[in-house]
């Protein structure tokens, strides 16, 4: 085992908000490395390997969690030029595969899904006054200005992320109580606080950038106080609903 593959934690992918550019475990994670890999493997052979190749010339790896990462599917895309700041490779691989079950199902999926609707159409809004998604950020004038790419950055990123891990959350609460085998059970209950968790950090996290981008855009200090309203609800049905995530030891942020 060489030492590149020493110092990563297993499963630490698992249970973040795949914002790669904002995480200083970058150097711990599997994954990482390897999308990096295949990122790298594109630009110096103008196209992305083929599976035989990622298995057998990039990865070289024996890890068998995260050989199951690659036979769900993972890519490398270029972002929507429409939302810059949209949620990660995963959320948009989580919400294609449940496009048919994207009813919520009960009050915390239907909370997290209006946040969903509302924070889109406002973060549209403010792209269309400020034109975030066409300027880099080292060419925006101002301080001020700044400050309101980082909040809404923030918001942006994990709009979507918030509807999608929750439902995730709350369908491994139901296979927990539909499996009557113990390790089913065990890795349910385990994957459901696991997801939870990371929700609730999306939630805190947008519940700041929020409050930082009233400071900022008295213009909108109506929708931004209901979108704060609606999240500091998402989070008390959360704290409800899975009261076990506040125990939850994601693997290496909470060592």
């Amino acid at each position: 085992m060489n030492e590149e593959k020493k110092k990563h934690i297993p499963g630490i992918y698992n249970y973040c908000d795949r914002w790669c550019e904002k995480c200083s475990f970058t150097s711990y994670c599997l994954l990482f490395s390897n999308e990096s890999k295949i990122a790298t493997f594109e630009i110096l052979n103008d196209r992305l390997p083929e599976a035989e190749e990622i298995m057998d010339e990039l990865f070289e790896t024996d890890d068998k969690e995260f050989e199951d990462e690659i036979d769900e599917g993972f890519s490398i895309e270029e972002p929507d030029e429409d939302f810059l700041f949209d949620n990660s490779d995963e959320e948009e691989e989580e919400m294609e595969l449940e496009e048919n079950e994207n009813e919520p199902a009960n009050l915390i999926e239907y909370l997290s899904n209006e946040y969903l609707k509302q924070s889109q159409f406002l973060i549209k809004s403010i792209n269309e006054k400020f034109n975030f998604s066409s300027t880099p950020k080292e060419n925006l004038p101002m301080p001020q200005i700044k400050k309101i790419y980082d909040s809404f950055e923030t918001v942006s990123w994990h709009h979507a992320f918030i509807f999608v891990k929750i439902k995730r959350a709350s369908q491994a609460k139901k296979e927990y109580l539909k499996y009557k085998d113990k390790d089913l059970k065990e890795f349910s209950k385990y994957d459901s606080d696991g997801t939870a968790k990371v929700a609730a950090l999306s939630i805190k996290n947008s519940i700041k950038a929020i409050t930082e981008l009233q400071e900022y855009l008295p213009d909108y200090s109506i929708e931004l106080l209901k979108l704060s309203s609606l999240l500091m609800r998402i989070f008390n049905e959360l704290e409800v609903e899975f009261p076990g995530y506040k125990n939850f030891k994601r693997p290496g942020f909470d060592d």
